[in-house]
């Protein structure tokens, strides 16, 4: 249901006042397979009205040949889901991100990162261009990856690398560009390549 992804606001008669009740998967990361199955309202719900909420949207595609082999192979006479092991808990988490936001970011990198969203904004094609939410995500997203990558300071790569990950899903294109099938990756990939790269 729609509320499963967005929550509920009920009214409580007791203390006479709305509250709100999170959806059951409400969550850090949800990943969402066979969308289309979905009722037409819960696709709404999903991709519409809340894909700004999503920081980073990731297509993985089918796998290749010998990836699909292998995967047969993993799964003969044994299930390897049934082997999961906790490899971090909440504590850790909570301690991993408390980190990733003391990544440096100069101020010449966070205001490229402006920049960019700002020229989703202002690009022919788009009809809805990204929103604050969106230079949010790609500044996080750029000092996680440097983080991931050992470093304790964003460099102007880490930006180009996400942006086609955290901006795309955030744009409306057009009627006229999506008729010359243009995609809003398109649009990233103008953005990048118009605004000019920190030295």
């Amino acid at each position: 249901m729609p509320s499963d992804i967005t929550g509920v606001n009920f009214y409580n008669q007791r203390s006479g006042e709305f509250e709100f009740r999170q959806g059951p998967i409400l969550a850090q990361v949800v990943l969402a397979d066979e969308i289309n199955r979905a009722t037409p309202r819960t696709q709404s719900a999903m991709l519409e009205a809340q894909l700004d909420r999503f920081m980073i949207r990731l297509r993985m595609g089918y796998p290749d040949e010998a990836q699909e082999g292998e995967m047969l192979v993993r799964f003969n006479g044994a299930n390897p889901l049934a082997d999961l092991h906790l490899v971090a808990d909440g504590a850790e988490i909570l301690e991993l991100q408390r980190l990733v936001q003391q990544v440096y970011v100069d101020a010449v990198l966070r205001n490229y990162i402006v920049q960019l969203v700002q020229a989703t904004r202002q690009h022919g094609d788009v009809e809805l261009g990204a929103s604050p939410r969106a230079t949010m995500g790609l500044y996080r997203c750029s000092q996680a990856v440097a983080a991931i990558q050992g470093r304790d300071y964003v460099g102007p790569d880490d930006v180009k690398l996400l942006a086609p990950y955290t901006l795309s899903h955030r744009i409306i294109l057009k009627s006229q560009a999506r008729l010359r099938e243009r995609s809003t990756e398109d649009v990233i990939g103008d953005v990048l390549s118009q605004v000019e790269v920190p030295v």
